[in-house]
């Protein structure tokens, strides 16, 4: 009997030593709320493939989405879209029907973009009707200076997977058999868009290998060297008589080792710029957009290929220039070895 009242009397309102009602404590109007509401959860969809939209793919994505939703027990809907583009302007929009009136013959890249629908459901277990909102983003994968910025202003766990992912689609929700079916529309929507133009396979490989291909590139200058100073030590001290040194063959001597000295230290800053050069031109390379939306992205596909095409025609130069070197240098210990026998003799 004791234990009844006392829970009676934790469900009363409190009351302050004047009699004036308190302000509700925090479990108290979760309780209320989730009397009404149910609380949502999280579903979440990554889209790996790189793929390209246009305005008439996102308007057969809000079809099939309106679709499913006249076969539910709808009660009111919203939808907003957000587009940033890569001059740092970004649009936002209240409507779909908003969107659908601008004029998207710009001049802008678009860099990513994403809509948002929010849903108020009447399900039989609820008294009120449950939101449930479904989010797709697609765009260009963040900068790692973008990335680190964001794990250090939120410490989910997904945010870095849905920040590096090329799409994503993510549903929260009360009902999970319908939150199941939404994320369904859209990866069915998103498996039907065309593939994202791919650069050459030269290109990707050495865009994504940038570190080890400038890495590579200064180890092959230092392996001429090493076969280059081998050779000159073959040449001379393997050859010196000893027994007839004299001091204009130390003078000699000393004089090919400055040489020798000079030519090392040109390669191996040689190496140093041009590995540094490789690098920094592997980096500029650009991968094509995801999007058809604006007149600058249409343009911007015969622009980065023909950047990325200058890119591959220099870095190729670069890499015949080190084995160009790397000849000049095998030459010249060829060079050393008359040399020495000329000032030996």
């Amino acid at each position: 009997m004791e234990e009844k009242n006392q829970k009676e009397e934790s469900h009363k309102p409190a009351v302050t030593k004047k009699g004036e009602l308190a302000a509700p404590s925090v479990d108290q109007v979760k309780s209320l709320f989730y009397l009404f509401n149910g609380k949502p959860d999280s579903q979440i969809k990554l889209l790996k493939k790189p793929k390209t939209i246009s305005l008439g793919d996102l308007q057969n994505l809000k079809e099939a989405i309106d679709n499913k939703l006249d076969t539910e027990n709808l009660v009111v809907s919203a939808t907003s879209i957000l587009l940033q583009f890569h001059s740092n302007k970004i649009w936002s929009f209240k409507s779909y029907a908003e969107f659908n009136r601008t004029n998207f013959k710009i001049p802008d890249k678009t860099k990513s973009m994403t809509i948002q629908w929010e849903l108020f459901i009447k399900l039989h277990n609820y008294e009120m009707p449950q939101k449930h909102t479904l989010t797709f983003r697609i765009g260009s994968e963040l900068k790692p200076s973008e990335v680190f910025h964001l794990l250090m202003m939120d410490d989910k766990d997904e945010i870095l997977p849905q920040a590096t992912s090329p799409a994503v689609v993510k549903v929260d929700f009360v009902n999970a058999v319908l939150a199941t079916e939404l994320l369904s529309i859209v990866e069915r929507w998103y498996g039907t868009l065309e593939n994202n133009e791919k650069s050459d396979a030269i290109i990707r490989f050495t865009h994504r290998r940038r570190r080890y291909m400038a890495f590579l590139l200064e180890s092959f200058y230092l392996f001429i060297i090493l076969i280059f100073l081998f050779l000159i030590f073959r040449y001379t001290l393997l050859n010196i008589d000893f027994q007839n040194w004299s001091q204009g063959h130390f003078v000699k001597f000393t004089l090919l080792s400055f040489i020798s000295y000079g030519v090392v230290k040109i390669v191996m800053d040689l190496a140093n710029i041009h590995g540094a050069n490789l690098f920094k031109r592997l980096t500029k390379y650009e991968s094509y957009s995801e999007f058809k939306f604006t007149s600058g992205d249409v343009n911007a596909i015969a622009d980065i290929k023909r950047k990325n095409n200058s890119i591959k025609t220099k870095v190729l130069l670069q890499l015949g220039i080190g084995f160009a070197i790397s000849l000049i240098m095998l030459a010249a210990s060829g060079f050393f070895k008359f040399f020495w026998e000329f000032i030996t003799t």
